[in-house]
């Protein structure tokens, strides 16, 4: 069997097993009806089990423990089969909004620089204010860089400072703030915004830079 055919054919079995994967993206499920699809799909083939299982990060069902439980049985089944998983996951963090699941699974199968760039590439930096789905992905991002210490993660941040919805900005502010602890130009970033008077511009900025500076004492006197 050729290279294509035998992808054609990793395809083709994939997609027979779609129905199965729907059911671990459908809120009205039950609970044993999604271990019951878990459970075939664990038995089959990784390329073949990977598309579907990562169904299951682009819902939340009612039970917060529940869908917890069930989450972190797809990253551990992914990070086990991490060698099939990584392409995947690149794909499913490029083409969804609803990513911090598979941010998990990345960072456990990927180089640090490499899970980096992956989440700064897929960044929104256009003008997203009525597009819920990119603010939801650039906030998701920026909570997943708050682990990684770079310059190239201030250097991005500040490009949300001066957004209009609320939730980026205080995503962008707390990102800045775990680089502060270890980067001097993140701190005086912080200061300087703590330092300005407020006004109807930039009231939340402000508001969060002196929070942020009074809980790690920058602020004297």
């Amino acid at each position: 069997m050729s290279l294509f055919e035998n992808i054609f054919s990793v395809f083709n079995k994939s997609k027979g097993y779609d129905k199965t994967g729907d059911v671990l993206k459908n809120k009205i499920t039950t609970k044993d009806q999604r271990e019951e699809a878990f459970h075939e799909l664990e038995r089959l083939d990784p390329k073949i089990a990977i598309p579907q299982i990562l169904k299951r990060f682009t819902i939340v069902i009612d039970s917060g423990i529940q869908d917890i439980k069930e989450k972190e049985r797809c990253v551990n089944f992914l990070v086990q089969n991490s060698e099939h998983a990584k392409p995947a996951i690149i794909e499913f963090i490029e083409k969804n909004h609803r990513i911090s699941w598979a941010c998990r699974v990345a960072e456990k199968i990927m180089k640090e620089e490499e899970y980096l760039e992956l989440l700064l590439n897929n960044l929104s930096t256009e003008n997203t204010l009525f597009d819920d789905d990119a603010i939801e992905k650039n906030i998701e991002i920026l909570i997943a860089l708050k682990e990684i210490k770079s310059q190239k993660i201030i250097e991005t941040c500040l490009r949300f400072l001066t957004h209009r919805n609320e939730p980026l900005i205080i995503a962008a502010l707390e990102c800045i703030e775990e680089q502060a602890t270890q980067n001097e130009q993140a701190k005086k970033l912080i200061l300087s915004y703590a330092s300005q008077a407020f006004n109807d511009q930039n009231s939340r900025i402000i508001g969060l830079s002196k929070a942020i500076a009074d809980k790690h004492g920058w602020i004297k006197g």
